[in-house]
């Protein structure tokens, strides 16, 4: 009798992510994982701050892919690193620093 093993569920999306019109940042979002959740916080705004998991993560960070935002203004987008995020054996978010690996980084 053979085992099968359950996938890995997986998700990905950038650190932070800036939108300038000309030279001027005009929306941001920085994020950071923690094993609990993902932290983000637009426009470096305490009142526009949240706690997401890594899949609504990734929701988020689509809204400032070009094709999402508004045509006719002269917008130019930026994006961090992208990070894989996983959730390891003890239910805790960790991100995958070797996927060939499966290495994680706790």
């Amino acid at each position: 009798m053979t085992t099968k093993t359950k996938k890995q569920k997986t998700w990905k999306y950038p650190i932070w992510a800036k939108v300038y019109q000309g030279d001027k940042v005009v929306v941001s979002m920085m994020t950071q994982l923690y094993q609990i959740g993902v932290y983000g916080i637009m426009n470096n705004n305490p009142s526009q701050q949240g706690s997401f998991s890594p899949s609504q993560m990734v929701k988020q960070m689509k809204q400032f892919r070009p094709e999402n935002l508004k045509e006719g203004m002269d917008l130019r987008v930026e994006f961090g690193r992208e990070i894989t995020v996983t959730e390891n054996e003890d239910g805790f978010y960790v991100e995958v620093v070797n996927k060939n690996e499966d290495k994680l980084r706790k």
